[in-house]
C-alpha cells in the first residue's frame, strides 16, 4: 500500500497546507494520474500566471520514498482536495 503526503506552498497569501492519504483510497484513474506524474522527468512545466500553488507530493512504497513538485495545473483534484490549510 502506497502512502501519499501532499504539501501545498505558494498562492497569493503564501499559505501552506498539508494532507495525507492512502493510494488505495484513490480511484483507478487518480492512481494512474499519480503514477504518470512520478514517471515524468522534472522539472514539470510551471502553471501560467502569478501566485499559483506548487504541491510537493511524497510517495512512500515498500521499495522506498519518492518526492516530486507538481504545479497547480497538473495536480490531480483528489490529491489537492486532501490538503487542508495550516495557519501560522
Amino acid at each position: 500500500m502506497d502512502r501519499l503526503t501532499i504539501e501545498r506552498r505558494g498562492g497569493l497569501a503564501n499559505l501552506t497546507g498539508r494532507g495525507e492519504l492512502d493510494a488505495d483510497s484513490l480511484s483507478a484513474a487518480d492512481r494512474a494520474a499519480v503514477d504518470a506524474l512520478f514517471r515524468r522527468r522534472p522539472p514539470l512545466p510551471p502553471a501560467p500566471g502569478a501566485d499559483r500553488y506548487v504541491y510537493v507530493v511524497t510517495r512512500v512504497t515498500a521499495v522506498g520514498r519518492e518526492k516530486i513538485e507538481v504545479p497547480e495545473h497538473l495536480m490531480p483534484a483528489a490529491l489537492a482536495n486532501a490538503v487542508k490549510d495550516e495557519l501560522p
